[in-house]
């Protein structure tokens, strides 16, 4: 019966269909751009690429700029843009309908970038140009070619050549230029005339939709067909695609770098042809493409063939050395392991198992369930489908285990397999067509990751969540008798909990990945674990989860780590070298695995299907990308447009807000393209690096500067810098006539406060003068009566009355104490207020003419605004005091006035009595009336004087405050 089983079953699984679909190279990856990206019309005819790597589109309404960052629509008169070619100086011309021109940098800030520059002129208004559907271009002197003229531009004049039929297509070859002439052939451009060339007749009638070159070979392709061209006669190019040809309508063939050939077609896609003509891909709607209508297609200088179609653009990346194996080849579901064996490659999948071999021919086996691990164990092919196992026979895969297995490995010395499964693990002897269990081990396995059995037969065996488990099996003959378990690696920190380790073989010797532990190996010597840290610094780094790593036959060994691929390249001193280039372009977030096959392929086995990696062909030699500042805006006003900068700008400081555009001309995942930059003059050091295309700056001092910005792109290769150059001029108040203003202002200033001090010490020293005057005039005469008083009494002539003498030195002594305390008082600058002054001056009077018992009348304010100059102050007392002091003294009056007040800012003071007045004579010649006289000069007041008998005394003082 358990043979009718596995009779039965192999019958089941023997391969149910096959497909012959072009396998033998995968397909490379593609990349979309839809009208709605490059906001466009749909329909596109050619390509063209300037000397900076920018890219130039020919779409049907306008000619498409792309930078790899911004697309910008140039506008073509007539509305039309068909054909587009650059020179080998990269300077780009186009072709319209009824219209020729180039591109170049632009006249106006009202552009920004790139400018449409007509050269129709050149031409008279009378010639019917049509349509220029191709364009071709021989060192700097190009060539627009339309049904009904060919116009030769040699970047100062135009000369016009008519055809005996109608044009179809132009092409240079080796310093000459050839034409299609309908209905009689190929033709060479010999200065301004025609001629057949020898056989040229044979595209007579032939449409002739392509030209290309492969080492001394030159090809010719018409609607249908391709042919070698020996320079005397065309003979058929014959390739596997002949019949796709003829299904599918060639319209253009181009020569890759490689020595490969891409062809357009009206209905097919894109075809891509080894130099012998073998078809290494059909690249068409089901591949990826936009659209299977392709009327152009252009390498650019990385390796990637863009083809213009009539739904959008298409960027196919031959020229990377990845290839893409999944659904669209035939290979379904999710890819668990690949193994080379015996000239085909075999696959796991959740769909079953695939081969396919060098020609491409992939046959599918169907299971039950998923299948996993593939092994090759002793010229044997052994895979887990279902988690049971199978072993690959001539006649299909015939089931040897139908037991729970998820991974396995077989011991180095014995026809024993160590099977894992979720919660133990199984020991089984092969006998003939099946393995049967020999022993048993319950062991904590959590979904096992991996099984390796060391050069010791110490098995070991990985898990998703349980970390690392070791079993050491003890023999008595054939069987086994008794195990140790012991497990390691539960004590692992990562951010996120995670015990995952996988085992491999590294070096010869079994390498253990974690994420919190780094890469561990074991000590040759002590058998303990200890990291390895031989791959490098980033391969050392325990904060990376290593996930997968493969060892390659060169020594080079591939990795999964920190969710990314790299590899670490053996050096010939025996270092490693970190690489991760071109494998930053596999974006397949599941990774199931890493296998190299031997022949300087590696296979990335992920979710969504394989990936091809030949590892010497790594892009190493890729150019940096060219870098460019787009615009300068300031206030949305463009300094620079393209590039075009022809002087340093001087900017107003009202200016001092910038923004830079800037692109680097990278497509390889051109959204994971950084920048950095730096305003010398301004910043300290280079900023991070970022995604953001723009920077801008505000509130820039003046100054000399220079804005410095660097690209990284996705292979980490670093764009030179490029810089923009400006100067910011001062505000006015920093600009040096403000500075000399300045000078001049602040010495004037100084000048003027010198002069104040100067002032200030001459008023202090004509205080100075003035007190000593004043103790002069009013106190030294005193002082002197005083002396005289003195000697009078001590002198023997004086015999009688002399406390007359002693009366006299007593009233002298209290004069001279009143005068110099009236000094004392007026130099005092607690008394520059009027109220006191008033106050005092009301005191005074009144208990002076009280004690003489005058009657009188004070008419003196009680508030005079501001305050009182010292000597002012000094002056006005000594005046008032006089004036009153003579009245009492001098007068004999009854009635005594005084006012002092503020009329519209004169003070006046009158001080009139009723006595009998006074001889003027006499007090004109007296001190008293010359002292007055004297201060009233110096508060640059007017006085008058008016006594007589019976009218008294009145003096009137007037001195504007």
């Amino acid at each position: 019966m358990k043979a009718l089983l596995s009779v039965f079953t192999m019958f089941l699984l023997f391969p149910l269909f096959t497909t012959a679909q072009g396998f033998k190279e995968g397909l490379p990856n593609i990349r979309n751009y839809a009208p709605e990206e490059y906001d466009g019309h749909s329909q596109n005819w050619a390509f063209a690429e300037d000397s900076n790597g920018v890219l130039y589109f020919s779409n049907l309404q306008n000619v498409i700029r792309y930078d790899g960052v911004n697309w910008k629509k140039i506008s073509i008169p007539n509305g039309r843009s068909y054909s587009i070619s650059a020179t080998s100086s990269g300077k780009v011309f186009v072709g319209g309908t009824d219209e020729f021109g180039y591109l170049g940098k632009p006249t106006s800030a009202g552009e920004a970038t790139t400018e449409y520059f007509s050269l129709r002129n050149l031409v008279p208004d009378s010639l019917d140009i049509g349509r220029i559907f191709d364009l071709a271009s021989q060192g700097d002197n190009l060539y627009f070619q339309s049904g009904s003229v060919l116009i030769t531009y040699d970047g100062d004049s135009l000369q016009t050549i008519k055809p005996n039929v109608w044009f179809s297509s132009i092409h240079t070859r080796a310093n000459r230029v050839f034409v299609r002439d309908a209905l009689e052939g190929i033709k060479e451009l010999k200065g301004n005339t025609l001629s057949l060339v020898p056989g040229g007749e044979y595209f007579a009638e032939r449409s002739f939709f392509g030209f290309f070159e492969i080492g001394d070979s030159d090809f010719y392709c018409s609607s249908s067909k391709c042919f070698v061209y020996d320079g005397q006669n065309f003979e058929p190019f014959h390739t596997e695609a002949d019949q796709y040809f003829e299904d599918n309508f060639l319209d253009e063939a181009i020569a890759l770098q490689d020595s490969t050939i891409a062809i357009a077609t009206r209905t097919g896609g894109v075809v891509h042809l080894s130099a012998e003509g073998e078809i290494l891909n059909i690249i068409d709607t089901e591949s990826g493409l936009i659209s299977n209508t392709v009327y152009g297609v252009y390498e650019d200088r990385n390796g990637s063939v863009w083809a213009a179609t009539v739904a959008g653009i298409s960027r196919i990346d031959f020229g990377l050395p990845l290839r893409s194996f999944d659904e669209r080849m035939g290979i379904e579901g999710s890819m668990y392991d690949i193994l080379k064996f015996n000239n085909s490659f075999f696959i796991s999948s959740s769909e079953g198992m695939y081969q396919f071999d060098q020609k491409g021919i992939v046959e599918k086996t169907e299971f039950s369930a998923s299948c996993g691990q593939i092994k090759e164990i002793e010229n044997a092919l052994y895979v887990v489908c279902g988690e049971n196992l199978y072993k690959k026979s001539l006649d299909g895969y015939q089931e040897i285990v139908n037991k729970d297995v998820l991974k396995f490995d077989k011991l180095s010395d014995k026809d024993v397999f160590v099977l894992a499964y979720e919660g133990g693990i199984w020991i089984g002897k092969e006998t003939g067509n099946s393995i049967e269990p020999i022993y048993e081990i319950d062991a904590d396995v959590s979904i096992p990751v991996s099984v390796y059995v060391d050069d010791l037969n110490q098995i070991w065996v990985g898990s998703t969540t349980s970390g690392l488990t070791k079993v050491v099996l003890e023999w008595e003959g054939d069987q086994v008798i008794s195990h140790k378990v012991d497990s390691f690696f539960l004590d692992i920190e990562n951010g996120e909990d995670d015990r995952r380790i996988h085992v491999t073989d590294l070096n010869g010797a079994p390498a253990f990945l974690t994420w919190g532990k780094g890469i561990q190996t074991l000590d040759p010597e002590t058998g303990e674990f200890v990291q390895d840290k031989r791959y490098g610094e980033f391969f050392s780094d325990t904060t990376n989860q290593f996930f997968w790593a493969e060892e390659d036959v060169d020594g080079d060994i591939w990795f999964r780590a920190a969710g990314e691929y790299q590899g670490a390249l053996l050096q010939p001193d025996g270092t490693y070298k970190m690489y991760e280039a071109a494998l930053k372009l596999i974006d397949k977030p599941q990774s199931n695995g890493i296998y190299a096959d031997g022949t300087g392929v590696i296979w990335y086995v992920t979710g969504d299907g394989l990936v091809s990696f030949k590892k010497n062909d790594r892009f190493d030699s890729l150019e940096k990308d060219h870098l460019q500042i787009n615009e300068v805006l300031v206030r949305n006003d463009s300094l620079i447009n393209g590039g075009s900068e022809t002087e340093k700008p001087v900017l107003r400081y009202s200016e001092n807000e910038l923004r830079f555009t800037y692109a680097a001309a990278s497509y390889f995942k051109a959204e994971d393209t950084e920048y950095r930059f730096r305003l010398e003059g301004f910043d300290q050091t280079w900023s991070n690096w970022t995604s953001e295309t723009q920077k801008d700056y505000t509130n820039i001092p003046e100054g000399e500067y220079s804005f410095k910005v660097q690209a990284r792109n996705i292979f980490d290769v670093v764009s030179e810098s490029e810089s923009f150059s400006f100067e910011v001029l001062p505000p006015w108040y920093r600009t040096w006539w403000a500075y000399l203003l300045y000078t001049f202002g602040v010495a004037g200033f100084l000048y003027m406060l010198y002069k104040i001090r100067i002032n200030q010490i001459m008023r202090v020293q004509r205080i100075r003068n003035n007190i000593a005057s004043d103790l002069h005039d009013e106190v030294s005469a005193t002082l002197s009566s005083i002396s005289y008083f003195a000697q009078a009494i001590k002198s023997d002539s004086v015999t009688k009355d002399k406390n007359r003498f002693v009366d006299l030195i007593a009233n002298s002594a209290g004069d001279a104490k009143e005068k110099i305390s009236d000094i004392v008082w007026a130099i005092n600058p607690e008394h520059d207020d009027w109220q006191g002054f008033l106050s005092k001056c009301r005191r005074f009077a009144s208990d002076l003419l009280e004690s003489k018992e005058i009657e009188y009348s004070l008419k003196i304010d009680e508030y005079i605004p501001g305050k009182l100059d010292m000597q002012f102050r000094q002056h006005l007392w000594l005046i008032f005091k006089e004036m009153v002091t003579n009245a009492v003294r001098h007068s004999d009056a009854k009635n005594l006035d005084v006012i002092l007040k503020n009329e519209q800012g004169t003070l006046k003071l009158v001080v009139q009595d009723d006595g009998q007045g006074m001889d003027v004579d006499k007090v004109k010649k007296g001190n008293g009336l010359v002292n007055i006289q004297k201060r009233v000069d110096q508060i640059k007041g007017e006085i008058s004087l008016k006594t007589s008998e019976g009218f008294g005394t009145r003096w009137i003082l007037k001195v504007p405050l």
